[in-house]
């Protein structure tokens, strides 16, 4: 069969997973809001009302991810070789 990668926010998350409820849900997230803003402001590619506005989405959806789990895994992103190397090993074991 055909696999897809999508990349979406919880809400989109949450309607695919209605659709689609064998989906595998991956959170990828940073150590800390601290260190999202930092990736932010490093890569010069928004506004500071836009770094503004998506911290205070980041901190909605990690409050919502505590309360009320919806991803089956979370990958820290805080070195990419381990965390394409964690993402690669839950994609084969969720496609053997």
């Amino acid at each position: 069969g055909t696999s897809y990668v999508l990349i979406v926010d919880r809400a989109g998350a949450e309607q695919i997973l209605k659709v689609a409820p064998q989906a595998i849900a991956l959170w990828i997230y940073t150590k800390s809001i601290e260190d999202l803003r930092n990736r932010l402001i490093n890569r010069s590619a928004d506004e500071e009302q836009s770094i503004i506005h998506r911290l205070n989405c980041a901190r909605h959806e990690i409050s919502c991810e505590v309360v009320a789990p919806l991803f089956k895994y979370h990958v820290l992103n805080h070195e990419f070789d381990r965390a394409l190397e964690d993402i690669i090993a839950i994609v084969k074991k969720e496609l053997s």
